[in-house]
């Protein structure tokens, strides 16, 4: 048998996707509130819930505020690199859904511009727009 020559997948990194999207937060927040994608480790894998080779933890934060973080999302994919399945903060989740959040319920994004939408629906959400200017106030003290 004869080989054809493979080529690299074009598809991006969906955590490449999601530091892309979030580029400019933290100036966004005045360098008050960050935002960290973690790749979970074996442990952590087994507790997220996903079934995916590759998975990641959200976390939004303040560097002024220690004692608070919120998980935004879990998102994990395999080997294709799509799909990306996306375990959101419930509150979010409703939101973004417009319906109740049952157990272990999770979103699936096809390909990587079906990510990028979901992830603005994420961000533009009225959850996490509380969160952040929430988070910021009490940050801004934390600061002086």
């Amino acid at each position: 048998m004869e080989w054809n020559k493979f080529n690299e997948s074009p598809r991006e990194y969906p955590e490449r996707v999601f530091e892309n999207s979030i580029a400019g937060f933290e100036k966004a927040t005045n360098g008050l509130a960050q935002m960290s994608c973690t790749a979970l480790n074996a442990v952590g894998k087994m507790s997220s819930h996903l079934h995916n080779e590759f998975q990641f933890i959200v976390y939004l934060g303040s560097q002024y505020v220690p004692s608070y973080k919120l998980k935004v999302m879990t998102f994990g994919y395999n080997i294709e690199l799509a799909p990306i399945v996306v375990d959101l903060e419930d509150s979010i989740y409703e939101e973004v859904t417009q319906k109740r959040k049952g157990y272990q319920e999770k979103l699936r994004a096809n390909n990587e511009q079906e990510f990028k939408e979901l992830l603005e629906k994420v961000f533009k959400s009225q959850r996490f727009i509380e969160v952040v200017t929430g988070l910021m106030k009490i940050a801004s003290k934390g600061k002086k």
